[in-house]
């Protein structure tokens, strides 16, 4: 008698069929190495099946992150011309001419204004006595008279986000 595929017959095959032991156990060894692997297969499976959804959570997750950077970028952009005139404002001689009230209130809403932006991961640079550098300044003028290579005016302020230079500070650099 062959095995059957239910185990209690299989068992009650074994009683019975003492003769046929040998083939008997031949033959559930081979059923048993096919069963490891089936299970080693799904067992693999749905490993791969896990990291492949970990990797895509992962690749959606900086997706994401980035699209959400290129948004804030592109929102300062946008918000640099208000920001520069700010600057160019809170900078002129004429200011501390104007009524006391308004410039204070000018002035504060300038505040929360670059507040709100440093909230939401945007880091202004860019102060007179830094060193020059390349990758997030932008040399408009040279000048004499301070340490070579080093900031001697802001002429606009710089914007990044993390690593992302949204636009280098124009300075003028000693030389």
């Amino acid at each position: 008698m062959e095995p059957k595929e239910n185990s209690e017959e299989i068992v009650e095959e074994i009683i019975f069929d003492e003769d046929k032991g040998a083939e008997l156990i031949k033959k559930l060894r081979a059923r048993l190495k096919k069963c490891e692997q089936e299970k080693k297969e799904y067992l693999d499976g749905w490993q791969r099946l896990k990291a492949d959804t970990v990797n895509a959570d992962k690749r959606k997750s900086e997706t994401l992150l980035s699209a959400q950077k290129r948004a804030l970028s592109d929102f300062v952009q946008n918000l640099l011309p208000a920001l520069d005139s700010f600057d160019i404002a809170l900078q002129s001689d004429s200011w501390g001419k104007i009524d006391e009230v308004w410039r204070t209130g000018v002035e504060h809403v300038h505040t929360q204004l670059l507040k709100s932006l440093q909230d939401s991961g945007v880091e202004i640079f860019g102060s007179a006595g830094e060193m020059f550098d390349p990758n997030i300044h932008e040399a408009i003028s040279h000048t004499d008279g301070g340490d070579t290579n080093t900031v001697a005016e802001v002429k606009q302020q710089g914007y990044k986000i993390d690593d992302i230079v949204i636009r280098a500070a124009k300075v003028s650099i000693y030389n």
